[in-house]
């Protein structure tokens, strides 16, 4: 981000930020930072934050997964996890889409990740309250000693605040010039004296520096000198010099937490995986970070001064200008769904695109703050849960889906257009609540094992619809597992068959029986025969076969009509029958023509 972009503005805009923001040290694995939006999330102080690691902030149940993609994302090989469990203070949990980055070990090492609370989508937006900036620092009046320093002599009179500043007692501490060159720190020595040379050329109207002494415990402290030459010498040299020493240890080392603030800050900006933009209130950008770069195919310092018309063209520029505009006005963030172009590379994603106001501690506005998320993938599975959804339900099998234990959980309009279970009756039962007692044990644990090792089972069966009628149906049965393995859910698939099996037996009978008389045509009589053939070898038994028409049957047909010759065969055939045993074969080959086989003749 350019100098221009305060240290106070850089932490609005994290602690303004619409997700929650995390960062650990990779080394130690210690929480070191956490948006205002993430305590939100979790009910978290900052400080009990500090206190921990990102492993705490899982259920227990999620920790095998949390220390995997910890480890995966250190590597570079992950950077995003998908609705994982996060586990508030209260103990109670919601679902979040977590991005994240490692930053380079050797310059901040640090891991930064966002959590955005996917759990209600459409939380009620409130406007984020401005928090105390954390790097706003009291500076307080520090002591003062003067000085007063002889340089022809190389003399100094300093006061006793001076000593006491750095922990010397005053009554032994040494004034002499040497004593204070020997207590200025080596690297601070020359810098001193080009400042003070620079300040008698005249290139400085006083002068000033900041230097380290030693103090008495043997630490470094910082000093800031500001004097003037009161006196000069008759050739035109400094004579004399006083000024004041004030203590601004304090003040540098805040500069310096300021500096390692900054650095961190300025790396948390650059390695968020969201696109954040930042403009003035007339739409020029101020600042971006480097995934935005890649959205207009451009470096930050070549789109700051810019508009987004210098980007795309004037449709697209003016529906940014126009959400703009309404964070502007709004007390709260501002949100839509757009599709975006990435000029880097051609590429298309669906973002969440969230502005916010940036806004002064007096409540100035003084800019706008954008973050896209990508949800592209989000909205993929989303129209491929759609899809499923519409297919499950206009489904013209049936479709039943249950618990691990069988019980029912979900079922489509199919399912209670073939069974007669409305929705409500079968949610909840059991599916033995379609058996129909027709199968054996050994059939249901030929099924199970199928199901236990293969995963899967098809066949037929019978089942009971709701009116208690048995029907035919094919069903395929699938065992769905969890990411541990285990049998989380079964779905069965299946059609009525009842009228495919009844057209079978129809289909069965033509070809063995005759179709009006009911005995066995040509084709089964054979096989009755050679059946009568073997037993007659080991019984020692013979047969006969007596070959029988009607007569002046035609005759009938042809003065009666054919229905009355049909009944005449009907009748016959019975007649047959009540003058024939039970185990001897009737069989009508056609016309006329009867068979009869005596079994077990002598």
């Amino acid at each position: 981000m350019p100098e221009v972009l305060s240290q106070h503005l850089l932490n609005h805009i994290f602690e303004g930020l619409p997700v929650g923001v995390v960062a650990a040290e990779i080394e130690t694995k210690k929480l070191v930072y956490a948006n205002a939006n993430f305590l939100t999330m979790v009910n978290y102080r900052l400080e009990e934050i500090q206190a921990m690691t990102p492993m705490d902030l899982h259920p227990l149940d999620e920790l095998p997964r949390v220390i995997e993609t910890f480890q995966q994302m250190v590597d570079g090989s992950l950077d995003r996890v998908s609705a994982i469990k996060v586990r508030r203070k209260d103990g109670s949990v919601f679902i979040a889409d977590i991005h994240f980055t490692a930053s380079d070990p050797s310059q901040s090492g640090l891991v930064v990740a966002t959590f955005q609370d996917i759990t209600d989508r459409y939380l009620a937006a409130k406007a984020l309250e401005e928090q105390e900036a954390r790097l706003r620092l009291a500076f307080s009046v520090a002591k003062q000693a003067w000085f007063d320093l002889d340089l022809p002599s190389g003399t100094i009179q300093v006061s006793d605040e001076h000593a006491l500043m750095l922990g010397y007692n005053p009554k032994s501490f040494s004034k002499s010039l040497r004593s204070w060159h020997q207590l200025i720190h080596p690297a601070d020595r020359k810098p001193i004296f080009s400042a003070f040379r620079r300040y008698i050329q005249g290139e400085k109207n006083e002068f000033r520096v900041e230097y380290r002494q030693r103090a008495s415990n043997g630490n470094w402290k910082w000093t800031q000198a500001l004097g003037k030459v009161i006196e000069w010498l008759p050739d035109n040299k400094a004579k004399r010099l006083i000024g004041l020493n004030t203590d601004i240890n304090k003040h540098k080392t805040l500069e310096k937490q300021l500096e390692t603030e900054s650095t961190f800050l300025k790396s948390v900006l650059a390695n968020i995986p969201d696109l954040i933009w930042l403009k003035d209130p007339e739409g020029v950008y101020i600042g971006c970070n480097k995934r935005f770069e890649s959205l207009y195919g451009s470096e930050e310092n070549l789109i700051i001064g810019n508009r987004d018309i210098d980007f795309v063209d004037e449709e697209l520029s003016e529906l940014f200008r126009h959400y703009d505009q309404l964070a502007l006005k709004a007390d709260k963030p501002v949100r839509n769904e757009e599709w975006l172009t990435f000029k880097s590379d051609g590429h298309q994603e669906l973002v969440e695109t969230t502005k916010v106001p940036l806004k002064t501690d007096k409540g100035q506005v003084i800019g706008v703050l954008g973050i896209a998320h990508d949800i592209t993938d989000r909205h993929q599975s989303e129209n491929k849960l759609k899809l499923a959804a519409s297919v499950f339900r206009t489904a013209m099998e049936g479709i039943m889906i249950t618990d691990a234990e069988g019980t029912i959980v979900e079922i489509n309009e199919s399912f209670s257009r073939i069974t007669g279970y409305l929705r409500e009756d079968a949610i909840g039962q059991n599916a033995r609540l379609l058996g129909s007692g027709k199968q054996s044990e050994h059939f249901y644990e030929t099924m199970w094992r199928n199901l236990v090792q293969q995963g899967r089972w098809s066949g037929e069966i019978w089942n009971r619809r709701s009116s208690g009628e048995v029907y035919a149906e094919f069903l395929n049965i699938s065992a769905v597992k969890d990411s541990k393995g285990n049998v989380s859910h079964y779905i069965g698939v299946f059609s009525d068959i009842s009228t495919l099996k009844e057209q079978e037996k129809q289909l069965e009978f033509v070809a063995q029986y005759d179709v009006l008389t009911g005995l066995p045509n040509r084709a089964l009589l054979l096989t009755q025969l050679r059946q009568e053939l073997l037993k007659m070898k080991h019984s020692h038994k013979a047969c006969a076969v007596v070959v029988i028409d009607l007569d002046s049957f035609r005759e009938i047909n042809d003065t009666k009509g054919n229905h009355i010759g049909d009944l005449v065969l009907i009748e016959a055939a019975a007649r047959f029958k009540t003058i024939l045993r039970d185990h001897d074969i009737l069989s009508r080959i056609g016309g006329d023509e009867f068979i009869v086989v005596l079994t077990e003749a002598h």
